[in-house]
């Protein structure tokens, strides 16, 4: 069998972060260790071996055999000295050895170590991590012979840890297309974080006589024996956490009563962001190879016979490479017959030409002696079949003794429609992400592009509105407003929806009252209520904090008693705050919206959280149908749910359930959230007090932004200066003083975000002057990069009168210095 290559001389050791890297000692192969050392002791005539791990502090003892082990203090280690001293790796009577003179190992405190012999191991990246030591109470001597066996077991002890390690990093990825799921003979599923089967392959009816249903339990599905649903859980457990696929062998129910063995391979599904979404499993059914294996240990005579009921290839070949059985398995797989194959060279039969030297070479240090660092692993080779085709195979070799000397056994799986699927699953994701890629920037580009007339068409009508009109002449404008300010929320929601989709949405974390943010959203609907004759009622508890995103909580109680004002023709909307303890210093906030409207059939129901989808009632009234949609989005992102119960005739109830931490301020009373919509208060043209009106410099290359918005800040009591451009902006800052500048950030010879920079160099006060973006853009890499050309503002077009008050307000004028021309 093909057989790695020897590793390199020993360097200096690798210390403690060498050992964490491969998992030591916590995840040392400790089993395969202990027999290694078991081989080491009998060779060496010693009750006593161990396999040393060394950090700069201390001495890991693992697959001790002999005495028990634990971890001591690398300045007792003799171990350390004979790394450091190839002179001390062996010792024929320690007590003699001056270097060991006083250790404790050699002068009773922690034993009497007379004799001692050690070998390094070493990685195959070079590293030193430890020592195969052994040792008696005794004096004694190793012949030549049995010291370079002695080295030859470090090196293979160095190959179990490296293949440890490697199977721990190996990140399974599980395919599940149906396509691929329709065909394949193992049991693929997908599952929820928490085993609820969602997805499961018709070849569940051959392999367990089920029918492939979803919805409920794994442990459920399969019918797994309960003494072997800790170890499925565990490597659920494993996969969840660690984020690495796992193997678990367990048994499982057939429908005819019988018992059969699954072996099932875990792997993660993670988003773009690396958490974990979904777990998928191939499960194969391996009562064969199983039973099989039992049976070879219990008794050798019934080897034959199990053998060729094997479904996997089954080879073996002796010492000297020749093959001595062959299946019908291998058979079918190679194209080469069991009498076509028996008595042949193996590396002619199914090893390709480039690898038959490193196979051989492999067969030569195995004939010598030596090990295999893949005996009793499970590794992926390529392989050859009698027309010169290559396959990829899943290998197991593992070694037995017969009179006739050592033969080596070898399950040969193909594998081709395992990689074949898991390649076909990793291409559908990264064509999946590119899809939300660039369908997260086509959206950022429409936003921006509608967002900028839309400025223009939402500032004329405030300016508008500012002018003596009619009464008619101002109910064209409201209704014009209106319209603009629905445009302006279905762009927004959309937007939050795509965000929401594909889990970018940035949740804050803060203190806030939920109380409040009910009180302040049924405020804001009662006036609709009204128009309609309805009413609108809460019953909710006093102030308490919690943490967490009212801004996003605003959001999902506007739609919700939005759309039941909007559907209820009489009665009332009655919202209910509820706050339960949930545990773990977390908190239940419960918030139900009950209309009195005219209800949902189930049909309705079935496609109320979808985009778009809107039942009898919502092509009634009119709607995207986006709301729930998102809103469901947000909720599911904060951890919580969105529930409904509808009936024709009863109206309809839904019902926010979230899991927040406790807030450790203490409620200020009748504290809230801001009102979702204030009213602002008047600013006079003219500053109070004969004050010097602030001077605002507007950059942008719209001339419809510039009008816009010099006029609405000239209604608002400023002094207003237009440029088209960043270099524009400044040079008019150099040349003179003003208390705002805002700048657009596409522009064409100077970004915004360059000209915030250039501003934030120039010399003097020039350079301190007050910087506010003004872009149509609602991106955080937009905004992040403003902020760090020293920006200290940020408005999303449309921009309101409102927001231009509130902008004076916060911005002082200043004298205005002298400038250098």
């Amino acid at each position: 069998m093909p057989l790695s290559p020897v590793l390199p001389a020993p360097p200096v050791p690798g210390g403690a972060d060498l050992l964490t890297a491969h998992g030591l000692p916590e995840h040392a192969p400790v089993e395969q260790l202990q027999a290694l050392t078991r081989v080491a002791a009998a060779l060496c005539g010693t009750r006593t071996a161990v396999v040393n791990l060394l950090d700069e502090s201390f001495q890991h003892q693992v697959g001790e055999v002999g005495f028990t082990g634990g971890s001591t203090d690398v300045s007792d280690s003799m171990c350390a000295l004979a790394l450091d001293r190839p002179d001390l790796r062996h010792v024929p009577d320690a007590a003699l050895e001056p270097a060991f003179a006083g250790n404790p190992w050699v002068d009773g405190r922690t034993a009497r170590v007379r004799f001692y012999a050690s070998a390094p191991i070493v990685l195959a990246g070079g590293g030193v991590i430890g020592s195969l030591c052994v040792f008696a109470e005794e004096p004694g001597r190793l012949v030549p012979a049995r010291l370079e066996a002695l080295a030859d077991l470090a090196r293979q002890a160095a190959v179990l840890i490296e293949q440890a390690q490697q199977a721990r990093e190996s990140a399974g990825q599980a395919a599940l297309f149906r396509l691929v799921a329709e065909g394949s003979a193992d049991v693929l599923s997908r599952h929820a974080p928490d085993g609820t089967v969602r997805y499961v392959s018709p070849s569940l009816r051959n392999v367990l006589g089920h029918e492939p249903v979803t919805g409920g339990r794994v442990e459920d599905l399969l019918r797994i024996e309960p003494d072997d649903l800790a170890d499925v859980q565990d490597a659920a457990r494993r996969v969840l956490t660690g984020g690495r696929s796992a193997s678990v062998l367990f048994r499982a129910g057939h429908a005819d009563r019988s018992v059969r063995w699954l072996e099932a391979r875990l792997a993660p599904i993670r988003d773009e962001h690396g958490r974990v979404l979904e777990l998928h499993s191939a499960a194969r059914d391996v009562t064969e190879r199983v039973r099989a294996a039992q049976d070879l240990a219990q008794a050798a005579e019934q080897a034959a016979g199990l053998v060729e009921t094997c479904a996997d290839a089954l080879v073996s070949v002796d010492e000297d490479d020749v093959v001595v059985d062959w299946n019908p398995a291998a058979a079918e797989t190679f194209g080469w017959s069991r009498e076509e194959a028996v008595g042949r060279d193996l590396s002619e039969l199914i090893v390709p030409a480039e690898l038959r030297p490193q196979h051989r070479a492999g067969v030569a240090r195995l004939r010598a002696g030596g090990e295999a660092r893949i005996l009793g692993q499970q590794v992926q080779v390529t392989g050859q079949r009698r027309d010169g085709s290559r396959l990829p195979l899943e290998l197991t070799l593992w070694r037995s003794r017969g009179r006739d000397g050592w033969r080596y056994n070898a399950f040969l799986r193909d594998v081709t429609d395992r990689v074949a699927a898991e390649a076909a699953l990793t291409e559908a994701r990264d064509q999946a992400l590119a899809s939300t890629r660039a369908k997260t920037a086509f959206l950022a580009a429409a936003s921006h592009e509608i967002r900028t007339p839309l400025n223009g068409v939402l500032g004329t009508l405030e300016l508008l509105e500012l002018e003596r009109l009619t009464a008619r002449q101002a109910e064209y404008v409201a209704v014009a407003r209106r319209s603009g300010e629905a445009l302006l929320r279905l762009l927004n929601d959309v937007l939050d929806l795509s965000k929401a989709e594909t889990t970018v949405v940035d949740l804050a974390s803060e203190d806030f009252s939920p109380t409040a943010v009910a009180r302040d959203v049924t405020a804001a609907m009662t006036p609709v209520a009204a128009r309609k004759g309805l009413s609108v009622v809460l019953d909710a508890p006093a102030d308490q904090l919690l943490v967490g995103d009212p801004g996003r909580l605003r959001q999902v109680l506007m739609n919700l008693v939005g759309n039941a004002v909007k559907f209820t023709a009489q009665g009332q909307v009655a919202v209910s705050v509820g706050l339960t303890a949930a545990g773990a210093g977390l908190v239940r906030l419960r918030i139900s919206v009950r209309d009195t409207g005219a209800g949902m059939c189930a049909e309705e129901l079935a496609g109320l959280f979808q985009p778009f989808s809107q039942g009898a009632q919502g092509q009634r009234y009119g709607g995207t149908g986006l709301g729930l949609a998102l809103s469901q989005q947000l909720v599911e992102l904060m951890g919580g749910r969105v529930d409904v119960q509808s009936a024709p005739g009863s109206g309809s109830v839904f019902v926010v359930e979230v899991d927040l931490p406790r807030a450790r301020t203490v409620p200020v009373p009748a504290a809230g959230a801001e009102p979702a919509d204030p009213a602002p208060a008047p600013v006079d043209a003219a500053p109070p007090g004969g004050r010097r009106p602030p001077r605002v410099l507007i950059a942008d290359d719209s001339e419809v932004n510039l009008m816009v918005a010099a006029a609405l800040l000239g209604s608002a009591g400023a002094e207003v200066v237009t440029v088209e451009d960043g270099d524009e902006a400044v040079a008019a800052v150099q040349r003179e003083h003003f208390d705002l500048v805002l700048l657009d950030n596409q522009m064409p010879r100077m970004s915004g975000v360059e000209a915030a920079a250039a501003i934030r160099a120039l010399p003097g006060p020039a350079g301190a002057t007050r910087l506010v973006a003004l872009t149509a853009s609602t991106g955080e890499d937009q905004r992040a990069a403003f902020a760090a050309a020293g920006v200290e503002g940020f408005l999303t077009k449309p921009v309101r009168l409102a927001d231009f008050r509130r902008l004076l307000a916060e911005t002082t004028p200043g004298e205005a210095p002298a400038r250098s021309r």
